[in-house]
């Protein structure tokens, strides 16, 4: 009888979990859910604050459960602890111990001023390496207390979804830190919003149910002096709205965060990425200023990307400036295939041609030093008194982005540092004078001024040659720290010019270059910088000093509109804006060759309005693919012309035109242009090429693949570069693929 009885409690193993919850959102109480296959049972919780451990609770067998049979769902609720302590448990079923003694760190008592640290995840659940390795540092983290911003399990927020590709990630940490997750889409992408109570996500997280309407779908809870709202985005109801504004609005915290999904502000590029979601902002962002919200953590798109202090309502709610702020910072690299940093226009962040004004710079390894960044990555906080230090960590444990905000004032603190090393192969002289003074006040402006003068005299009776180059670098490091935020930068730039002139002369000849140039900044200091520097010289000189990054302006002995370092002559795209939504993939790439598959989408942006009209079937389109070099790998002209009786030929319709080929022109089978509804000038094509040539390596990436609608040469703009990895400064987005004989880009 004994071993009978004995046998089904030893065969108990604890399927899914242990999870630490808090329902009650209560500083004395924690509660454990956890799993056990098939087999039922009653759940015992053993606690302590010593491994001797020393109490317990015990809960009947339950008689239903959400997830799994009758008696295999456990949940014991722990009450009476004391606030922010250490304690120590371990969870038993039918008296047999699951699992060996851990720990974990009660909530603090709200309003208290004590020390405490959470990290952030989100878009994680998808089960890829990059989501197993930020799992792993934040269990060496250990945090006790882990947040996320939705999107916890792909594809369909299915209950093996969650399972698989999420919890399973996270068993190391998971038993001792509290978890709070919020809703994505994918949480509810095979329910919906309206079906929220029937996901896998509501079943399995016992989360607080201090919002009435919906318990659980959106909640809060006070932990020391911070205060944590968490909403959902899926439905931005009315109901919730006013729950939020009374949420935030009786809170006194010191410190309040909320965590929600789709971002109200992004600047996200690439295909799958969504950028700003203008309800949510319109709707929710006034009362985030309005009431003190300090940090909204968002995701959606799957970069980092940190804002400055958006001030973008007034306590009434419309649109205007007050001095009243929120951060937010977007972490969604949790796991999921990421999507591209901001794109650089102009020198700032911009998506669709439109200027992402809210992203924060001072970051070295982002585009132009703007803190879009696409890497996988989580968010650190740590609240020390007063301040709060932000890290994003990646997935290889470097923080690659940090910002400080300090509630206890202070003054600004500006500090720049530049060096320049020269070396002169010449007879020359040059001559520098600095003059700096810093002071400090809410708002700041710095302003550098420079001025080169150069004059050079030569006499000859026959043929005089004059050969200059200058190489020049300067790298600058700043670190500002205000009463709100601190941060820390690093930019390094080189610029090399070359000039070569060959005069023949039998008398005096005398040239003059002056050069001014000025720029003006504005931050939270005061600085002002005069340089000027005088040289002369007869001969050959060079500067030089040592780069980090460099970059080279070469003056083309011809016209050269859009600055791209083509000649108007042969440049087949002139004035294009970069293609909207851009993807391409090759396949195909093992041997035999000559039989690779090509195929190119995006959105072309072209002037409007479309005067005249387009006229593919009439014009014809070219199409060209080049390599990271610059090298042309694919130059192929479709000719107007409707289809013939072999189907090769253009269908006009309105708005839509297709070209195909049975033969196809040097691979090209298929092109598809379409004028859309979506933006003024945006027009959409996709080429397919099949048997085509294009034996592709890892040193030809990235590509860029350009569709011209006006043949030969697009002088008007009427054409689309697919640039991967786009702008200067993004990450590249081309991919290659050995095993599976393919390159991808997006």
């Amino acid at each position: 009888m004994l071993s009978l009885a004995a046998a089904p409690a030893r065969s108990q193993t604890i399927s899914r979990g242990p999870l630490l919850q808090n329902p009650d959102a209560d500083a004395t109480k924690a509660t454990f859910v956890w799993w056990t296959g098939t087999t039922p049972g009653n759940s015992t919780v053993e606690y302590g604050l010593t491994p001797a451990l020393g109490q317990s609770v015990t809960v009947p067998q339950a008689g239903s459960c959400d997830v799994g049979n009758a008696g295999t769902c456990h949940t014991v609720t722990v009450s009476g602890l004391t606030p922010d302590t250490v304690y120590y448990y371990r969870l038993l079923t039918n008296g047999t111990p699951l699992t060996t003694t851990t720990y974990f760190t009660t909530l603090a008592t709200p309003g208290v001023n004590t020390d405490f640290f959470f990290t952030v995840i989100g878009d994680w659940g998808q089960g890829t390496t990059p989501e197993a390795q930020l799992a792993a540092l934040q269990n060496a983290a250990d945090p006790p207390m882990i947040l996320t911003v939705g999107d916890n399990s792909y594809t369909f927020g299915f209950q093996s979804d969650l399972d698989s590709k999420a919890l399973a990630y996270y068993t190391g940490v998971l038993p001792r830190t509290f978890f709070f997750p919020a809703l994505g889409n994918h949480d509810v992408f095979f329910a919906g919003a309206s079906g929220y109570a029937g996901t896998a996500y509501a079943k399995t997280f016992v989360l607080p149910r201090n919002a009435p309407a919906q318990p659980e779908r959106y909640y809060s809870f006070d932990s020391g002096q911070a205060h944590f709202t968490v909403i959902d985005t899926d439905d931005v109801d009315a109901t919730q709205t006013s729950w939020l504004q009374t949420d935030l609005s009786n809170s006194t915290a010191t410190w309040k965060f909320v965590f929600l999904h789709h971002a109200p502000y992004s600047c996200a590029s690439g295909g799958a990425s969504f950028g700003s979601n203008l309800t949510v902002r319109n709707a929710w962002g006034p009362l985030f200023e309005r009431y003190g919200v300090d940090i909204v953590f968002i995701g959606h798109d799957h970069i980092w990307e940190r804002s400055k202090l958006v001030d973008d309502y007034l306590v009434s709610g419309a649109t205007g400036q007050d001095g009243l702020g929120t951060y937010y910072v977007m972490t969604g690299g949790g796991g999921a295939a990421l999507d591209g940093s901001a794109v650089i226009s102009g020198g700032i962040p911009t998506r669709g041609g439109s200027p992402c004004y809210w992203v924060a710079n001072g970051c070295p390894t982002g585009p132009n030093g703007y803190c879009s960044i696409a890497t996988y990555q989580y968010s650190s906080v740590h609240i020390t008194s007063d301040v709060l230090t932000l890290d994003g960590i990646d997935n290889a444990g470097n923080v690659f982005d940090s910002m400080t905000i300090n509630k206890a004032g202070g003054t600004t603190t500006s500090t720049s540092t530049s060096s320049t090393s020269t070396t002169s192969t010449s007879s020359s002289t040059t001559t520098s004078t600095s003059t700096s003074t810093s002071s400090s006040t809410s708002s700041s402006t710095s302003s550098t001024t420079s001025s080169t003068t150069s004059s050079t005299t030569s006499t000859s009776s026959s043929t005089s040659s004059t050969t200059s180059s200058t190489t020049s670098t300067t790298t600058s490091s700043s670190t500002s720290t205000t009463a709100l935020v601190s941060t820390t930068s690093t930019s390094t730039t080189t610029s090399t010019s070359s000039s070569s002139t060959t005069t023949t002369s039998t008398s005096t000849s005398s040239t003059t270059s002056s050069t001014t140039s000025s720029s003006t900044t504005t931050s939270t200091s005061t600085s002002h910088t005069t340089s000027s520097s005088t040289s002369s010289s007869t001969t050959t000189s060079s500067s030089t000093s040592t780069p980090t990054t460099s970059s080279t302006s070469t003056t083309l002995p011809c016209p050269d509109t859009d600055a791209d370092d083509l000649c108007d002559l042969i440049d087949p795209c002139i004035n294009a804006t970069d293609a909207l939504s851009p993807r391409m993939t090759v396949t195909r790439l093992l041997p035999p060759p000559d039989d690779e598959t090509l195929k190119v989408k995006g959105i072309a942006v072209i002037p409007a309005p479309i005067v005249p009209p387009l006229r593919p079937h009439e014009d014809g389109v070219r199409f060209l693919l080049t390599n990271t070099l610059g090298a042309t790998l694919m130059d192929v002209t479709v000719p107007p012309g409707p289809k013939d009786a072999s189907g090769t030929g253009w269908v006009a319709h309105p708005t839509s035109w297709t070209w195909k080929s049975t033969t196809g022109i040097d691979g090209v089978r298929i092109v598809k242009v379409k004028i859309l509804g979506s933006g003024p000038g945006q027009i959409g094509f996709k080429v397919v090429a099949k048997n085509a040539s294009l034996p592709l390596s890892g040193g030809d990436l990235p590509l860029t693949a350009t569709l011209v609608l006006d043949p030969p040469q697009a002088t008007t703009g009427r054409c689309g570069d697919a640039r991967f990895p786009g702008p200067a400064g993004v990450a590249p987005a081309c991919e290659i693929d050995a095993a599976a004989s393919r390159v991808r880009c997006r």
